[in-house]
């Protein structure tokens, strides 16, 4: 009998504590209190799966492995600014007045390198926050004052106000990118630069619909440290980027062809490979191995230059012209052909008329990416052997005729292209999203599907039929949880624990209080 009242005690105590620590989060929401103090239901627990309050709506980790959890609530400008620099203190640091924008508020956007924290506050979207603990200086930037809008209006009906979006990216280099409804702010060091994305969209009309807005913007980085910068064309009837951006660090360049000449305007996604080549997807079309970014327009002036040495005394000189003009790629095919008739030196003529016969061959085998015609691939993620996942509507294999339709696909940084295995075959690209954890797990989340962790060969289910909403996943703490979330509710899950039985009905979960590793 004293046993059973123990156990009885022990219960009533566990509820107690929970209800306590909900009704404190309430009376914290009720009072619009946001002075950040130690929240012990955002600490982590040593359970597979922990469910956090409904008041958090966003989840980012920062470089020691903790979870800043972005509760919803109203905050001002100063009072977010304090919720910040006392949650550097906090074991389960948590802003609100920083979530997410369909819950009517801004949101923790990143930590980088430095150790500075990125947000939107709620007070407004039209302002940057980012914070130095180390130097314990707030940094602030807004969006661009109309003089430099290149023609953008907000106060056209059809164009939504210029407002930072939720996209932001940070380069090997260490430079930052945060994108806004028109374009990129770009931190090097301390130096802010701005890049326009839309005008030539705005002063040639080119518009999806009679909505004049754009996509969040998309960012990927190749092996030289170049990153890659557009958006896409259809979502909720906006229109994307021209082609794609590429930054090297000290100058932009927008590329609306590739190196026959052929256009791509509307680009769905970008897969940087190895050797400076590039596979692009467009929005509809065949995709295009892109074996070396279009030159600017002036960078045929040294083709007439190389021409002549092709006529040279010495056949090594004669023999590295021709290499250089081979490695200009197909773009140069029109100089040539206009070169030819001119030319009186034998030797001249046939290696110009060889170097036309290779870059032609070569120019219709672009349109293949390793013998595969890919027509509508979508980038899908990676999984944890470095392979890129893409969808594609229809794949056409080396040598067939038959049609593979509605499949993922795996690319190396090599460009070689290999079917998926068998697991991923009914998973489509949307309202998705792919993760690596630090055990090298590729973890796959898509709506009305779940979440799954795919091994390399088969799924291991994550979630369940309940749960099947959860379709974004947020990021691995220094516990090895990673954080789920289907839009309304966060969760953290840990794969490779199991709930403890032993703990009664209505007991608080052990807390984890050992710092990341």
């Amino acid at each position: 009998m004293k046993m059973r009242q123990r156990g009885t005690n022990r219960i009533c105590n566990g509820t107690m504590q929970t209800l306590v620590l909900t009704l404190a989060a309430c009376l914290l929401a009720i009072q619009g209190h946001v002075q950040a103090g130690e929240r012990f239901d955002l600490l982590p627990r040593k359970v597979r799966w922990q469910t956090y309050p409904s008041d958090v709506r966003h989840v980012v980790i920062d470089r020691t492995g903790r979870p800043w959890f972005s509760a919803e609530g109203s905050a001002t400008l100063n009072q977010v600014k304090s919720q910040v620099e006392a949650s550097y203190k906090l074991k389960a640091p948590w802003v609100r007045g920083a979530q997410m924008h369909h819950s009517g508020g801004g949101l923790i956007l990143h930590f980088d390198r430095a150790e500075r924290i990125w947000l939107l506050p709620a007070s407004t979207s039209k302002l940057l926050l980012g914070y130095d603990p180390h130097k314990t200086r707030w940094i602030e930037r807004s969006v661009m004052p109309e003089s430099k809008r290149g023609g953008y209006n907000e106060r056209d009906p059809q164009s939504p106000a210029l407002v930072f979006t939720e996209t932001v990216y940070e380069s090997s280099s260490g430079r930052l990118y945060f994108g806004d409804r028109i374009g990129v702010h770009v931190l090097s060091g301390d130096v802010w630069s701005y890049k326009h994305l839309y005008r030539r969209n705005i002063d040639e009309g080119r518009y999806a619909s009679d909505i004049k807005s754009f996509n969040a913007t998309m960012f990927t980085e190749d092996q030289r440290g170049r990153v890659y910068v557009w958006s896409r064309w259809g979502a909720y009837g906006w229109s994307g980027t021209l082609g794609y951006f590429v930054h090297d660090g000290q100058s932009w360049r927008q590329v609306t062809c590739d190196n026959d000449g052929r256009k791509l305007e509307q680009i769905a996604a970008i897969v940087p490979l190895a050797g400076g080549r590039t596979l692009v997807f467009p929005e509809s079309g065949t995709a295009r191995d892109v074996w070396k970014m279009p030159p600017p327009k002036d960078a045929a002036r040294g083709v007439e230059d190389d021409v002549r040495q092709l006529g040279a005394a010495k056949f090594r000189e004669r023999e590295a012209a021709q290499s250089r003009l081979a490695q200009r790629g197909p773009h140069i095919l029109p100089v040539l052909r206009e070169i030819l008739p001119s030319q009186a030196d034998p030797e001249v003529v046939f290696r110009v008329r060889d170097l036309i016969q290779r870059l032609e061959s070569k120019q219709s085998s672009e349109t293949f990416v390793d013998g595969h015609a890919i027509h509508t691939g979508r980038y899908f993620g990676q999984d944890g052997a470095g392979h890129v996942l893409f969808w594609a509507n229809v794949v056409v294999e080396p040598g067939g005729t038959a049609e593979v339709r509605e499949k993922l696909w795996l690319v190396d940084d090599q460009g070689r292209i290999s079917r998926a295995p068998l697991s991923l075959g009914d998973w489509h690209p949307g309202n998705s999203s792919t993760f690596v954890d630090s055990k090298g797990r590729a973890w796959i989340a898509q709506y009305r599907k779940g979440c799954v962790i795919w091994d390399g060969q088969q799924t291991i289910p994550v979630t369940d039929e309940t749960q099947t909403n959860f379709h974004k996943i947020l990021g691995e703490d220094g516990h090895g949880r990673v954080f789920i979330t289907d839009g309304r509710t966060v969760a953290a899950v840990d794969p490779d624990r199991a709930d403890d039985p032993r703990r009664s009905p209505g007991e608080p979960p052990q807390v984890d209080t050992a710092s990341p590793e």
